[in-house]
């Protein structure tokens, strides 16, 4: 006669032998697994949606009462694209720096995917759109950049009367050593000027580009959460 033992599973009255509960916790498990299997083979398919899946999890988190905090989370969105456009610029220029063969880039998609998917999660999207952010934006470049070519077109006309009247001093007999100084400052604050003004070109331009790929990635990644 078989040992006797008393399954987990059981109301505590029935005893069967050992092989009779091998054989019922193997078929057990052999129909858990199978309804396992059944369960994923229904609800991920090849048409399922999990971008869309992992938004409704979160949402029915972030959504309760207690988590009031995230009603206008939409409002910081700006803050952070700004802050990101500065900080990617600043990258890649140090990445520039750090490599001459300019065959290195720099990308970090990680922000986008995660700014669409939380105002996806808190159904924010219409309320940051209702902001047109991207739209100040581009107003706000295109002043600097009329106001850069203002003041390029002022430089290239003080240019032109330097070409007929040079502009490298040399010190003349009346000049007091004070004097020729002076005018060799003025000069050199000029020259400055021209490299500041050509360096705040290059990031105007850098700025208007990073901002029209954040857009458009922006607008994609807020299609992978619906």
């Amino acid at each position: 006669m078989g040992l006797q033992t008393k399954m987990p599973f059981s109301d505590g009255e029935d005893s069967v032998t050992t092989e009779e509960a091998e054989l019922t916790g193997s078929l057990f498990g052999s129909n858990t697994l199978k309804l396992l299997l059944s369960t994923l083979d229904h609800s991920y398919t090849a048409d399922a949606d999990y971008c869309e899946a992992f938004v409704r999890l979160f949402r029915q988190v972030f959504l309760r009462s207690d988590h009031g905090h995230f009603n206008n989370w939409y409002a910081i969105v700006p803050s952070l694209c700004l802050n990101f456009l500065e900080a990617s610029i600043l990258a890649e220029e140090m990445l520039h720096k750090k490599n001459n063969t300019r065959d290195a880039y720099f990308t970090d998609d990680g922000f986008v995917i995660g700014v669409a998917f939380i105002l996806a999660v808190l159904e924010q999207n219409r309320q940051f759109d209702a902001m047109s952010f991207f739209k100040v934006l581009r107003e706000e470049i295109s002043n600097e950049e009329v106001e850069l070519a203002r003041r390029k077109q002022s430089r290239e006309t003080e240019s032109k009367l330097q070409t007929k009247s040079p502009r490298i001093f040399h010190r003349a007999s009346t000049d007091s050593v004070e004097d020729y100084a002076r005018k060799n400052v003025v000069l050199e604050e000029e020259e400055d000027d021209e490299m500041a003004l050509k360096a705040q070109e290059r990031k105007v331009l850098a700025r208007k580009r990073k901002a029209e790929m954040l857009r458009i990635s922006l607008a994609t990644a807020e299609s992978l959460f619906g």
